[in-house]
C-alpha cells in the first residue's frame, strides 16, 4: 500500500437510485441536474458500489481511500456527509447510504448499468413494513425491560494505554580472548535503555511473546586490537532479522576497560533513533483506526533522520493522530505534548497559527501533559520544547534538566539543553563550545547530529558570526532540509550579500509555507526564536535585512 492508500476501481457509469454516477468524471446527473463529487466522496462511492449489499467497515474505507495520509477517520465522516447531501439522503431513514453502528456502511439500493431506468430500490410501502417490525421488536424488548436498560446503560470506560510496545532484548555479549570481560555489559545497558519510557528493556532469559510484533535484539561483541578496544553492537528486528542499526565503540585498551560507562552510555543513547524509525516504518504498514495511543504518537514524533512528509501549515487533519490518541484515552499524556508542541512549530511559519486562541490551546494542552506524567521523559521534553518555542526559556530549561534527570542517555535532551542557555544570551559562546565538543563525540551515523548542527547555526546567527552560521546550517540540511535551518541560514545568506541564494532558499520553503512572512517573523517570532535574550534586537535586525532583501 503507498501513502496514498490501494485506490478503489473506476468503474463505468452505473445507476444507484434516481442518479446516474459518472466516476471518471466526478459527477451524478440525478432530479435536480449533474452534481460534481469530490474525488474521495467518488471514491467512498464506487467502494461502497462495488461491494453493494455488504457492510464496508470504517477501517476498510479508510485503508483503501485515504491509506496512512492522516485524518482519514474524520475525513470518512465529512466524505459520507457530503455524499448523503449530494444523494439528498439521510441518516435517521437511508434510501442509499446505511450507517450500521460501530461497524462501518453499506449500500441498500442496487447498482445497475447506466442504460437501466433510475428507480428506488425499495418501495415505501417495503420500508414501512421494515420500520414496523422494528418498532414491534422494540415494544417486546421494551415490555421486558431490556430495551430500557440498553438504552440506559452507562458508556463503557476508556482503557488506559500502555506506553509503549517496543521492546529491546539485551543479549549476554561476547569477548574474544584477550579483551576486558563483558559479563556485565547487557546487564549496564538493559539498565540504561529501560530509562527510556518509549522501550521496555529486557534481558535474555525470558522467550519473546507471540504478541510483540516490535520486539529487537542488542547484540555485541568486545574485541581487542593492538592497542585498543573494540565494541561493535547491532540492533536486530527479530521478526525479519535485519539489522536496523549498527556501530563500533574504540576506547585505548586497559584490563580493567576503565571506559566502559561512556561506551554503554553512547550506546544507548545512539540506538533510540534508529529503533524509533524502524517501528516508525512498520506502523505506516498497517491501517491506521488499527492503532493504539502509544503507536498513534510515535507516528507523530518526529525523529532526526526521518525522511518524513514536510509538516506544511496547519490544517482541519494536522492534529488528528493526537485527537485520536485522546479518543482512546482522554489523559493520555504524550498526545497532548505533542498537540503543544507540533501548534507551537506551526506558529512559527504560519501567522494564522499565532492567534490567542491557538496559543491558549496549545498551553492548555502542555499543563494537562506535565499533570498527567511528571516522571515521563518523552512527555517532558515534547513540553520543553513547547516552552522553547514560546520563548520561555527558563521553564524550557527546567523541564530539560529534568528530562536528563530521568533519562541521562537521552539522545536529544542535552544538546537542546545547551542551545536553551545559549541562545541569544552571555553563555552563547559556551553553548557553541559543548555544541561542538558533542559534535567530535558522536558517532559518524548518529541522526542528532542535525539537531546539533541547527542549534550552532542558530547561535553563531545570535552572535553576528554569519560565516559558521552559514556552514553550519548547510551542514544541517544535507541531513535533513527543513525549514527550522532554511530561516538562520537565509537570514547569514542577507548579511553576507548572497541575496539570490536566499531568495531561492525561501522560495523553496514557501511551498510548504506559503503564508510565510517575514516581516511578521522578524517582529513577532524572533524573540521567542531569542528566548527574549539580549541579543533579541540583533537578531531582528537580521531577518528584517532578509524581509527587504527578498522583497526587493
Amino acid at each position: 500500500m503507498n501513502a496514498a492508500g490501494r485506490q478503489p476501481p473506476q468503474p463505468g457509469r452505473f445507476r444507484i437510485d434516481r442518479y446516474l454516477v459518472d466516476p471518471q468524471r466526478n459527477r451524478i446527473t440525478g432530479p435536480d441536474g449533474t452534481i460534481a463529487l469530490q474525488p474521495k466522496v467518488m471514491d467512498v462511492l464506487c467502494l461502497l458500489a462495488e461491494r453493494q449489499g455488504e457492510v464496508v467497515s470504517r477501517t476498510e474505507l479508510i485503508d483503501r481511500v485515504w491509506g496512512v495520509e492522516f485524518g482519514g477517520d474524520e475525513s470518512l465522516t465529512r466524505v459520507i456527509s457530503h455524499l448523503r447531501k449530494a444523494l439528498q439522503d439521510g441518516r435517521a431513514e437511508p434510501r442509499i447510504v446505511e450507517t450500521i453502528a460501530k461497524r462501518g456502511y453499506r449500500l441498500i439500493v442496487p447498482v445497475l448499468p447506466a442504460e437501466s431506468e433510475g428507480g428506488s430500490a425499495e418501495p415505501a410501502p417495503t420500508r414501512w413494513r421494515r420500520l414496523r417490525l422494528v418498532f414491534a421488536v422494540a415494544a417486546v424488548l421494551l415490555a421486558a425491560g431490556g430495551l430500557t436498560l440498553w438504552i440506559m446503560r452507562p458508556n463503557p470506560e476508556p482503557v488506559p494505554a500502555e506506553r509503549t510496545g517496543i521492546v529491546v532484548v539485551v543479549e549476554a555479549f561476547g569477548a574474544d580472548e584477550g579483551a576486558p570481560s563483558a559479563d556485565s555489559l547487557a546487564e549496564e545497558l538493559s539498565t540504561a535503555v529501560a530509562r527510556n519510557p518509549l522501550i521496555r528493556a529486557r534481558m535474555a532469559a525470558a522467550p519473546p511473546a507471540r504478541s510483540e510484533p516490535m520486539l529487537y535484539a542488542l547484540r555485541g561483541h568486545v574485541r581487542r586490537i593492538d592497542s585498543r578496544i573494540r565494541v561493535s553492537v547491532q540492533l536486530v528486528d527479530t521478526a525479519t532479522g535485519d539489522v536496523v542499526w549498527g556501530e563500533g565503540y574504540e576506547r585505548p585498551y586497559d584490563p580493567q576497560f576503565s571506559e566502559r560507562e561512556p561506551v554503554v552510555q553512547a550506546i544507548a543513547s545512539e540506538l533510540q533513533l534508529p529503533l524509533l524509525r524502524a517501528v516508525k516504518r512498520k506502523l505506516l504498514q498497517r491501517p491506521i483506526l488499527e492503532l493504539v495511543p502509544w503507536e498513534l504518537t510515535l507516528l507523530v514524533t518526529w525523529v532526526p533522520g526521518d525522511e518524513g512528509r514536510p509538516t506544511g501549515p496547519p490544517v482541519e487533519d494536522s492534529y488528528w493522530l493526537q485527537r485520536r490518541a485522546l479518543e482512546l484515552d482522554a489523559d493520555y499524556a504524550p498526545a497532548h505534548a505533542l498537540f503543544a508542541q507540533l501548534a507551537s512549530y506551526h506558529a512559527f511559519f504560519h501567522p494564522p497559527a499565532d492567534s490567542e486562541q491557538a496559543r491558549a490551546r496549545a498551553r492548555g494542552h502542555a499543563e494537562r501533559a506535565i499533570e498527567l506524567a511528571p516522571y515521563d521523559a518523552e512527555v517532558l521534553y515534547q513540553v520543553a520544547l513547547y516552552y522553547r518555542n514560546a520563548g520561555d526559556r527558563d521553564r524550557a530549561r527546567a523541564l530539560l534538566e529534568r528530562v536528563i534527570q530521568l533519562h541521562p542517555t537521552h539522545p536529544l535532551a542535552r544538546i537542546d539543553l545547551y542551545h536553551v542557555q545559549g541562545q541569544c544570551g552571555p553563555d552563547a559562546g559556551a553553548a557553541i563550545e559543548r555544541l561542538l565538543a558533542l559534535d567530535r563525540e558522536m558517532s559518524s551515523s548518529n541522526p542528532a547530529r542535525w539537531v546539533v548542527l541547527a542549534h550552532l547555526s542558530a547561535l553563531h546567527l545570535t552572535q553576528s558570526e554569519f560565516g559558521p552560521a552559514r556552514d553550519a546550517a548547510r551542514r544541517a540540511r544535507a541531513i535533513v532540509p527543513v525549514t527550522w535551518t532554511a530561516m538562520p541560514l537565509a537570514a547569514a545568506d542577507a548579511e553576507l550579500g548572497l541575496a539570490e541564494e536566499a531568495a531561492a532558499l525561501l522560495a523553496e520553503h514557501r511551498r510548504e509555507w506559503p503564508a510565510l512572512d517575514l516581516h511578521y517573523f522578524a517582529e513577532r517570532m524572533a524573540p521567542r526564536w531569542c528566548l527574549h535574550g539580549s541579543r533579541t534586537p540583533q537578531v531582528q535586525a537580521s531577518f528584517r535585512r532578509l524581509a527587504e532583501v527578498v522583497t526587493q
